[in-house]
């Protein structure tokens, strides 16, 4: 939500002008090493690739920014399993 509201008050303040009349959008992904906890092992669990107990679980990370505000409009966080 607070993103949310965020990304509508800076491209209400824009100066930016348009690309040919279309706000451009920007995403980028990224892989996160997460702290070794039960919970984490859980919800991000390690990649296939690694053995049993090594190395820690793995989330990805994507974001959506707006290229004439730099805001960010939105985010998602997911396992690498189910990417």
């Amino acid at each position: 939500m607070a993103v949310q509201q965020t990304a509508e008050r800076l491209q209400a303040r824009a100066d930016q002008p348009l690309l040919n009349g279309h706000r451009v959008l920007v995403a980028d992904g990224t892989g996160l090493s997460t702290p070794d906890t039960p919970l984490n092992q859980q919800v991000w669990p390690q990649q296939r690739s690694q053995k049993p107990g090594w190395g820690f679980p793995q989330a990805s990370a994507c974001a959506v920014f707006c290229l004439s505000t730099v805001g960010l409009l939105s985010y998602r966080l997911g396992n690498k399993k189910s990417s």
